[in-house]
């Protein structure tokens, strides 16, 4: 008998969590816009995911954990992993993975900008790459040049615009 409560309690509980999801998953909707609960994906124009997708990634990081995959990614966003996978490929001609690198490399990008003197080992896991030798691949891949190389372009730059205002 003791078993049964617990099992009810606990089928309770997944109802609740799901009922919960569902909730939340129709709030989304409506401050987006969309006022049925169906496929958001039928109901949005592909620039306007895409764009929900890059905010949403953008704003909370979601390229820098080294282990995010397609499948993660589109439950984080609340989305099937076909929706994501077609609407990247669609807007950008990349995969999630390419795409994720892309988001990593920018962020790389803006730290280098931000802070000049951050070395390369200690750059590659704060955008979300699990090792060195991947993140100097990928960034001399995207930019054409090394972190370091970008660093001391960046620095040459400012120093030109810092004389020609003198």
């Amino acid at each position: 008998m003791y078993y049964l409560v617990i099992l009810f309690f606990m089928l309770a509980m997944v109802i609740l969590v799901l009922a919960l999801r569902r909730y939340i998953r129709r709030k989304r909707l409506v401050l987006m816009g969309v006022n049925e609960e169906s496929d958001v994906t039928l109901q949005m124009p592909s620039q306007v995911l895409m764009s929900r997708i890059d905010d949403e990634v953008s704003a909370r990081q979601l390229y820098n954990r080294p282990d995010m995959t397609a499948a993660k990614l589109a439950e984080a966003l609340d989305l099937s992993e076909n929706s994501l996978t077609n609407t990247i490929y669609a807007t950008y001609d990349q995969t999630v993975a390419q795409y994720l690198d892309d988001k990593r490399i920018q962020r790389a990008c803006r730290m280098l900008n931000e802070h000049p003197y951050m070395k390369p080992e200690d750059l590659y896991a704060a955008v979300g790459f699990d090792s060195l030798k991947t993140f100097q691949l990928i960034f001399t891949l995207k930019t054409g040049m090394t972190p370091d190389q970008y660093r001391q372009r960046q620095a040459q730059t400012k120093t030109q615009l810092i004389n020609n205002i003198h």
